[in-house]
């Protein structure tokens, strides 16, 4: 939540992604840390969020994580 938090006050992608590889490390609560790393990047103006966004998707795709049809549309908006 951490992660999500920074992106919503302005703080940096990199420090959100971070927080977020920490918590994906644990392997506890994984769709819910992706949820809040999607909510949190997509529409995000800072350089590099996009990048972010792409990354964590292919991420997803490679370790055969659900992704809904609503992030899916998210994501496609936004890049």
């Amino acid at each position: 939540m951490l992660g999500n938090w920074l992106l919503q006050t302005g703080g940096s992608v990199v420090q959100a992604n971070h927080h977020f590889a920490a918590a994906l490390a644990t392997g506890k609560e994984r769709p819910l840390v992706r949820s809040m790393q999607l909510g949190g990047l997509v529409g995000y103006e800072e350089p590099g969020a996009r990048g972010a966004i792409i990354q964590a998707a292919n991420a997803m795709r490679e370790g055969a994580e659900p992704i809904t049809d609503d992030e899916k549309r998210r994501i496609v908006e936004y890049c």
